[in-house]
């Protein structure tokens, strides 16, 4: 999971998350299959079955084990590298977006699309789980497996999907505002007043600050997720809004430096306080110094739900360990 969130580019977070899985050996197969337009109509195996040919599911990361070296899972162009919404088990997942777990299987059901790779590799599991991001389904991860999984590492998958939905979107927005940057330093001076109107409409928070923290400008997404009123902007300091804890304050401390330095900071977490009510926010920080030096251009990704996630994984863990522990010593004579 860790590799997925430190992936700035699609490729980068879609690779680490079927390599992660494909890192069990029991695991044969690990795939990514996401929703984009329908393309290759003419040639799918599907085209007879398929009900909508404006968007499908398009195979985009795969990975695996297999005892025949010959075979690459990595390949992304084979039969199944499209699937219609809503056929077969995987479109059925990405169109409902309604999870998928079939344990004990046997290779030759007539649902199977290759019974004979299925009982080659040994396929006991055919799990599914779709990708959603604030209610959006983006696509579908499925994992075929030796082993014949119980409901509580169908959920430990819910969660990895889940993290992963939230590492797509992540990495989607930043390649939209790395082609928004390009396009911008291309056409320099035309451009300058549409970038104002995509500062202040961008779904990420962005904010020019002076070297000291103070805030100079904020778009909408920034000020939605500090809690800060249009008005209180060029009176606001971002250093007093960080959380007064030894870990955020020396992060906070090593950033500040870095800028002065007229260094760049890149993906530093803190964890801030909104303004308004002062609940906790956690962010991941970029901070580029402008040219001159006078005021730093900095953007941030609210990443609350990872924070509360990995803490509700912890605490479910913990709890786990404990209960297992108590069985332990039920069973001690």
């Amino acid at each position: 999971m860790v590799s997925m969130a430190q992936g700035r580019s699609l490729p980068e977070v879609l690779r680490a998350a079927v390599e992660g899985i494909a890192a069990c050996r029991d695991t044969v197969l690990a795939r990514i299959w996401l929703v984009d337009k329908g393309d290759i109509c003419e040639t799918c195996r599907f085209r007879s079955e398929c009900p909508d040919k404006t968007r499908c599911l398009h195979l985009v990361a795969s990975a695996g084990n297999s005892d025949d070296p010959k075979i690459d899972h990595s390949r992304i162009d084979g039969g199944f590298r499209r699937f219609p919404m809503g056929v077969r088990k995987i479109g059925r997942v990405g169109k409902t977006g309604e999870p998928l777990l079939l344990a004990g299987v046997r290779g030759d059901e007539d649902w199977i699309a290759d019974p004979e790779w299925m009982k080659r590799e040994g396929v006991k599991t055919v799990a599914a789980q779709p990708l959603i991001f604030h209610g959006e389904v983006l696509g579908v991860l499925a994992i075929f497996d030796t082993g014949v999984l119980a409901d509580d590492e169908f959920q430990w998958l819910r969660i990895f999907a889940d993290y992963a939905a939230v590492a797509i979107a992540n990495a989607r927005a930043f390649e939209e505002i790395e082609r928004l940057r390009a396009q911008l330093e291309e056409e320099n001076g035309r451009l300058r007043e549409e970038f104002a109107d995509l500062f202040e409409e961008a779904p990420i928070p962005y904010i020019y600050e002076g070297l000291d923290s103070r805030f100079i400008r904020a778009n909408r997404a920034a000020m939605k997720t500090l809690g800060i009123k249009p008005e209180e902007v060029a009176g606001t300091f971002g250093k007093s809004l960080v959380a007064d804890t030894p870990e955020t304050q020396l992060s906070l401390r090593k950033a500040l430096e870095s800028i002065g330095q007229g260094r760049e900071t890149n993906g530093v977490v803190l964890e801030l306080r909104r303004k308004d009510n002062g609940s906790p926010v956690w962010v991941q920080w970029w901070s580029k110094p402008a040219p001159g030096g006078k005021h730093t251009r900095t953007m941030m990704v609210d990443i609350t739900e990872r924070i509360l996630m990995e803490r509700e994984q912890a605490r479910l863990q913990a709890q786990n360990e404990y209960l297992l522990e108590e069985l332990r010593s039920v069973h001690i004579p």
